[in-house]
């Protein structure tokens, strides 16, 4: 048994946002277990958020396009919060603290003297303005995360001496139990016939600083997740653009505002009508083309810094690519398409100092060989949330998940008179 053992114990390992809060209290309880009489000044909990962005250029992370379960053992899964595992690969990384709160559990003005014994202090940790926190996300390049830390003081440099020494001396007592118990009972020498036995990989203890921050502190990661503040945020209520390639084909698309992480797809309907006979429609593809945007260089980022452009990169994947071949027969006037949401590649909307992350759906029109024209671009802006599971249920409940004509309605005239204008056509050779 360790001679400091310190734990936390939390009513819930998240922390889940519904549109904007004041203030969000978090609950919780410190246990301090005591194998030796110690003097304690202070115990101390906080939540510690953590914004790292990869910003050398030659990190590849487009191959987690190809192979996505490298993502889970990527470096950010492995070691979150070491920012020299990044240094010793070699890529250079962009920092920004989005949180980072502390409350005192227990004070003494005066260490007091605890004897051997299991103490609990239950904590009830205040985040303030929390809607402003962005969600946990893990991507190749960029990674936010939280935790909880639970520190003990001691009173004095004397103790924290003797902490050490009595837990080098239990490791040591530890370890030379088990090499007896192995020298006193040898596995059994193999035959010249049989390969060498796998014999178990050293393990390596740890130095007494090491071993004392371990024992007189703890953490828990915490998952912070930002809804939508109602099924209303999230309804199919759509938005309309209108738009012209002069003298080719005039374009009209009704398409939801929004739509979030989770749902299987995202449906909207296009409608085309040729200028010209000759004008037809091979193919239209569809993706999510997701904008990063981050500092060029390495360092640490404060929160509301401002950075100017020449300092900020932007960089656009990609994602959910879909081919739809155009029939003759096909009413160019009510297509109705989708985009797969299935890629774990794909964010939520972030906004924070040292990294933006937005949302566009992409449509690239072919037309047939007859009407010579390039193909036709077009980008429209799209706000990708998240939903709870309640939630999701309910919205299902509600709403037909096969979008059709009938559950996209248009807006009302005082809300066409504050639409955006239309996206312009890019032409690409």
């Amino acid at each position: 048994m360790s001679t400091v053992l310190l734990d936390l114990f939390l009513d819930n390992n998240s922390i889940d946002l519904w549109g904007q809060y004041s203030a969000f209290h978090f609950k919780g309880t410190v246990e301090l277990t005591l194998d030796r009489p110690v003097n304690i000044r202070e115990i101390t909990v906080g939540i510690k958020g953590v914004l790292q962005t990869i910003v050398s250029t030659d990190f590849p992370d487009t191959m987690f396009k190809e192979d996505v379960g490298a993502l889970e053992s990527s470096h950010f899964k492995k070691h979150p919060f070491q920012k020299s595992s990044l240094v010793a690969i070699g890529y250079a990384e962009s920092r920004q603290i989005v949180l980072k709160t502390k409350q005192v559990v227990l004070r003494h003005e005066i260490p007091v003297l605890y004897t051997p014994n299991i103490y609990r202090w239950p904590f009830i940790l205040t985040l303030e303005d929390p809607h402003i926190l962005p969600p946990s996300i893990l991507l190749p390049r960029h990674n936010i995360h939280y935790q909880i830390t639970a520190h003990v003081t001691l009173g004095s440099l004397g103790d924290h001496l003797k902490v050490g020494y009595w837990s080098i001396y239990q490791n040591a007592r530890k370890h030379a139990l088990i090499a007896y118990r192995r020298l006193s009972n040898p596995p059994p020498l193999p035959d010249q016939d049989d390969s060498l036995p796998d014999y178990p990989s050293p393990t390596y203890t740890l130095t007494p600083h090491q071993a004392r921050h371990s024992l007189l502190s703890t953490r828990i990661p915490l998952q912070v997740n930002q809804y939508s503040t109602s099924i209303n945020g999230v309804s199919p209520e759509a938005r309309r653009y209108r738009g012209v390639r002069q003298g080719t084909i005039r374009y009209e698309t009704c398409l939801p505002n929004n739509t979030w992480i989770g749902r299987t797809r995202y449906e909207f309907l296009c409608e085309f009508y040729p200028l010209r006979q000759d004008v037809t429609i091979d193919e239209i593809v569809c993706c999510m083309e997701q904008s990063e945007t981050y500092p060029v260089r390495g360092g640490k980022v404060q929160s509301g810094q401002q950075l100017s452009a020449k300092d900020m990169t932007t960089h656009l994947h990609r994602y959910c690519e879909t081919h739809y071949q155009v029939n003759v027969s096909d009413d160019l006037s009510s297509i109705s398409l989708f985009v797969p949401l299935d890629s774990p590649l794909l964010s939520q909307d972030v906004s924070t100092t040292a990294l933006q992350i937005e949302h566009r759906l992409r449509l690239v029109v072919h037309f047939g060989e007859r009407a010579h024209e390039r193909k036709m671009t077009l980008s429209f802006p799209l706000l990708i949330g998240a939903m709870d599971q309640a939630g999701y249920s309910q919205w299902t409940s509600n709403n037909d998940i096969h979008i059709t004509q009938d559950l996209f309605f248009l807006p009302s005239y005082s809300s066409v008179l504050c639409e955006e204008s239309p996206p312009a056509c890019n032409f690409l050779s």
